[in-house]
């Protein structure tokens, strides 16, 4: 029965996944109302992103080759500006630098290694309360309702004519502090970074490729630091194998849906995805009241 549970939740978990809607917040409702407690909920459903992450990289491996030339491009080009400052310090002459993150997908790089910063240091000092938090669900609905409103605000913003290469440090910084709060249950990171991307002036696919590309080190990085908590109390070969089912589900889910969903998120307006996260709000309140 447990693996039928973490199936479906895995499969739900890939087809939220890549919409702004909080896979996170669908996850830990079901978990709570599927009354899993098997184990650490906020490492269930980092496995269960591990699968989200594996769709990202089958779809998204021509963009991700493309950051990791920009990453082995990095020591050489730092080395040439430290040369050159070597060179114009005993010449007497002082000229800028040149920058390192200039193309889209420098920036793209950029955006991945500096931006997810203030994400990372957010998820490990607040790791606890947002353990605590995860079985809440009035906490997730919470964080379907801040979703929501960040979707709304998107919504009637002006379309932007701006891509990657146009982002400024401080808006790199910004993008990563605003999605360092999607560590709470409930509240999308997709939604979250895709409105403040929008706020910025970027381009609506812009928005969603940078979206997307910035959760890789999330993902993986959320993956690598609570997977001690799977297995908290000792190996146990049940919650390997549940654990292994959700995010096979996710993962197959996330393979076959991902391509659909961005167009849906592209073509469609968000005031659709807000209402639904409304309505999802809604329904966390109602079944909190309900069970208390």
């Amino acid at each position: 029965m447990l693996i039928i549970k973490a199936l479906f939740i895995g499969i739900v978990q890939g087809l939220t996944a890549f919409l702004p809607v909080s896979s996170t917040g669908h996850g830990m409702l079901l978990y709570t109302l599927l009354d899993m407690k098997t184990t650490s909920p906020v490492a269930f459903m980092a496995a269960a992103h591990l699968g989200s992450l594996v769709a990202i990289l089958f779809f998204m491996k021509k963009e991700l080759l493309h950051i990791l030339a920009e990453i082995l491009r990095i020591p050489g080009l730092v080395r040439r500006n430290v040369t050159d400052r070597v060179e114009q310090i005993k010449n007497g002459t002082l000229e800028p630098y040149r920058p390192i993150f200039t193309s889209n997908y420098g920036k793209i790089t950029f955006l991945c290694l500096v931006g997810n910063i203030p994400t990372i240091l957010a998820g490990v000092l607040i790791h606890d309360l947002t353990e605590q938090l995860s079985e809440n669900i009035l906490a997730v609905g919470m964080g379907f309702l801040i979703s929501a409103i960040f979707l709304l605000v998107a919504a009637f913003l002006p379309n932007g004519k701006k891509v990657p290469q146009d982002l400024l440090l401080w808006q790199i910084l910004l993008v990563g502090i605003c999605q360092g709060v999607t560590v709470f249950p409930g509240v999308s990171r997709f939604a979250v970074t895709l409105a403040v991307f929008l706020l910025l002036g970027q381009t609506k696919k812009s928005a969603i490729i940078c979206s997307i590309l910035m959760s890789v080190p999330v993902l993986a990085g959320a993956f690598v630091y609570t997977i001690g908590n799977l297995f908290a109390k000792g190996f146990s070969g049940e919650t390997f194998g549940i654990v292994i089912v959700c995010a096979i589900g996710s993962a197959l889910t996330g393979c076959l849906l991902i391509r659909s969903c961005l167009r849906l998120v592209q073509k469609r307006s968000l005031h659709i995805f807000s209402l639904y996260c409304f309505l999802l709000a809604l329904l966390c309140i109602g079944c909190h009241l309900y069970l208390a």
